[in-house]
């Protein structure tokens, strides 16, 4: 797992904002905690978190979509092979994202402030 935080914020802070903190993994939704608690250093941690999450999460589709693209073209003859490969990455993918998702949600109910594992070292909301 990726490092721990948690001993660096304010006990009351996270006790108070442990709540809101839960709705920055919910995709677009990071954007609720980010305005409704904003002096919230816990709930910022989380925000960024849930940021990272959501842009791996609309980067791979992208990926994905795109790879799909070139595969379909490739195999125009065999297009149940392809749909079945970009169907199967795919749904993994999104399985993943989704576990670490409700990983880290609980995490922040449980006033917790670790990292997402690679991409949880950077910083786009501080």
């Amino acid at each position: 797992m990726g490092a721990d935080h948690t001993h660096e914020f304010d006990p009351q802070d996270i006790q108070n904002n442990k709540g809101v903190a839960c709705i920055a993994y919910l995709g677009p939704l990071f954007l609720i905690p980010l305005f409704s608690a904003p002096n919230s250093k816990f709930a910022r941690f989380h925000v960024n978190q849930g940021l990272l999450l959501f842009l791996v999460d609309v980067a791979a589709s992208i990926v994905v979509g795109f790879v799909s693209l070139i595969l379909n073209l490739l195999f125009f003859w065999n297009f149940f092979f392809a749909s079945l490969l970009i169907s199967l990455v795919s749904g993994l993918l999104g399985l993943l994202l989704f576990v670490v998702s409700i990983v880290f949600l609980i995490d922040a109910a449980n006033g917790r402030a670790r990292e997402i594992p690679v991409i949880g070292k950077f910083r786009l909301i501080k």
